[in-house]
């Protein structure tokens, strides 16, 4: 999610804060030939990703393709609820400050929040995309333990 600041600011000047999560399945860029391709179309790798080559540091890996499988959207209504959750265990408030953006700057905190134990009363609705997971190859599902 966005960071701590940006949410509550949103609270303090709207009646309450709405949240879609999208389940997404992805196909990644193994061999390098994507990144190889928008590195072309951009003109060259950028100050950073040279950067992170000379340190020795691995590129991040690319997502190539996207396939949508469901939605959820929940809704706040006050600041309250919302950080209710996390003394409730499903939304951290600290997530990301000790890492960094691009520019090399601190980040500043982000909400990181576990879909999976947000309390059913905040929840306003699924939608589920066309989903034909047969039309995808195997290699796409990736094992939990790779991510």
């Amino acid at each position: 999610m966005t960071d701590v600041r940006r949410i509550d600011e949103i609270f303090e000047q709207e009646n309450g804060f709405g949240l879609i999560i999208i389940k997404v399945l992805y196909e990644y860029d193994t061999d390098g030939s994507f990144r190889e391709k928008v590195e072309e179309i951009k003109g060259g790798p950028s100050e950073y990703s040279l950067k992170i080559e000379s340190e020795g540091r691995k590129p991040r890996r690319r997502k190539k393709e996207a396939f949508l499988i469901r939605g959820d959207a929940y809704y706040f209504a006050t600041h309250e609820e919302f950080r209710s959750g996390i003394d409730e265990g499903w939304l951290d408030g600290d997530f990301a400050r000790t890492m960094r953006n691009a520019n090399e700057d601190s980040r500043n905190p982000k909400y990181a929040i576990d879909e999976t134990r947000i309390p059913a009363n905040f929840a306003v609705g699924t939608y589920f995309f066309n989903v034909d997971l047969d039309e995808f190859a195997d290699e796409i599902f990736l094992d939990e333990t790779e991510e």
